[in-house]
């Protein structure tokens, strides 16, 4: 899952939808982010705010990104994680999630595209699946 498309209808809110695979996507590189209005900076703040809970081990949860997200939120990510509909039902799963992976971090934001309440992450992000397995996938 590489791709999140976040959406900020409200200054302070996101709705997100992950996508694990995409048919065809164009990205515009944000090199220079003197050309974002003040509300795009804030919306691409905010993403990075609810990526970056929801990372950290022991603080990801429901509760710690409810503040963050918008009323019917929706989350898609069938295959890495089945079931899971809402941002806050994700940050409870990666809550989980990282008590497999305890050293699980971002290695960079390689793209990061804003457009209006519109925000596209790509990002690696690198630990050791030290726990229970995570569905199929088993420790390494």
């Amino acid at each position: 899952m590489s791709f999140s498309t976040l959406k900020s209808p409200h200054s302070n809110q996101l709705n997100v939808t992950f996508a694990a695979t995409a048919p065809r996507i164009v990205i515009h590189l944000v090199t220079d982010t003197t050309t974002l209005t003040e509300q795009e900076k804030a919306n691409l703040e905010l993403a990075k705010e609810y990526m970056r809970i929801a990372y950290t081990p022991g603080e990801a949860s429901a509760d710690a990104v409810t503040h963050l997200c918008a009323p019917n939120n929706r989350f898609v990510g069938p295959t890495t994680f089945p079931g899971t509909e809402t941002l806050e039902q994700y940050a409870d799963v990666h809550g989980e999630l990282l008590t497999k992976l305890d050293d699980l971090h971002f290695e960079s934001f390689d793209v990061e595209f804003v457009k209006d309440d519109r925000v596209a992450l790509r990002y690696t992000a690198q630990g050791t699946h030290k726990g229970a397995p995570h569905g199929d996938i088993q420790p390494t």
